[in-house]
């Protein structure tokens, strides 16, 4: 759409003759058609049309925004770091971020309606194709703006952003130096950090790994002895796979309360632990009790109550549960 966008208004600037903006608009619309076709093609031969357009369309309209933590509007500034104490250092990034995105693209439409023609001399065909292509990518992840999500489509405003502090104004040297000035800070602040806190050190079956966080530490030295990257092994959070070389058994690699996770789906988790009698299994303790209307786990709960018994005390919001036949 960005493309598309700025073809239009490249041709209301520059009128050419004949068709060719119609030419322009439909060869971009055959090479988008054609790659994503061809990049699409072997997924389809996979699973099938029908069942590729449920994955890709249905789901997406129907159930991804169930997940309103991540995949909805609220997700928008949704976790906001704190400054614990001196030796924390919250990205400074995030601030920056959600000040530069969609901001940044908005204040350079309206400088381009106001000096486009005051101005010639800018390389005004180049800046708004880089403003287009990084508004519409804005576009396609505000319906589900988390911080990552934003920082993938704010590299065209860092861009954009540098052009508005160009000038040699004495507003725009103050604010180039203390951005300077800030990111230097940060950097030196951040590496103060990470090296002077708590950190230790676990070798695991894909390589060393280094731990930040003693409850995580435990978590995963606990995994490890209790389990093989050989061996079935399921993780409600889906997090511990690749460090472990463990691989989920059923279809989903994580569970959540909500339609995000249908029916079917749940009731695969049940019946992949029961048929490779999977020995261990890490609960997520918030998915405890059924809450909301949409939750599909009951019972899956009820199976893992009647199989499983808890290895230890909850711990950092996990619970290793063991198969009651496993030794």
């Amino acid at each position: 759409m960005g493309f598309a966008f700025f073809l239009w208004w490249d041709h209301r600037k520059r009128p050419q003759q004949g068709d060719s903006l119609l030419w322009s608009e439909g060869a971009l619309a055959a090479v988008f058609a054609a790659v994503t076709v061809v990049l699409n093609s072997y997924f389809v031969w996979k699973v099938g049309l029908t069942r590729f357009l449920w994955s890709t369309v249905t789901f997406g309209i129907k159930y991804y925004p169930a997940e309103k933590q991540m995949n909805s509007l609220q997700a928008y500034m949704a976790v906001v770091p704190t400054l614990a104490n001196w030796r924390h250092v919250p990205d400074p990034g995030w601030v920056f971020i959600h000040a530069l995105v969609p901001l940044i693209y908005l204040l350079f439409f309206a400088r381009c309606w106001r000096e486009f023609r005051k101005r010639p001399e800018q390389p005004w065909s180049q800046l708004m194709l880089v403003n287009l292509v990084g508004f519409f990518l804005f576009v396609g992840v505000a319906p589900a703006p988390v911080y990552w999500r934003l920082c993938v489509v704010a590299l065209q405003g860092f861009i954009i952003l540098a052009w508005f502090l160009r000038p040699p104004a004495k507003l725009h040297t103050l604010i180039r130096q203390a951005l300077w000035v800030a990111a230097v800070a940060a950097m030196l602040g951040i590496v103060v950090h990470q090296q002077t806190r708590w950190r230790a050190v676990l070798d695991t079956p894909t390589g060393r790994a280094a731990f930040f966080d003693p409850a995580d530490f435990e978590r995963y030295q606990w995994l490890g002895l209790h389990t093989h990257p050989s061996e079935p092994f399921f993780d409600c959070s889906g997090q511990s796979y690749f460090l472990l070389g463990l691989r989920s058994p059923a279809a989903v690699s994580f569970l959540t309360d909500s339609d995000y996770l249908r029916p079917e789906q749940a009731h695969d988790v049940e019946q992949s632990l029961e048929r490779n009698r999977v020995p261990v299994v890490e609960w997520c303790t918030n998915l405890d009790f059924g809450v909301r209307p949409d939750d599909h786990l009951g019972p899956l709960r009820e199976y893992l109550h009647a199989n499983y018994h808890p290895a230890g005390a909850p711990e950092n919001s996990m619970q290793a549960l063991i198969r009651n036949s496993a030794p």
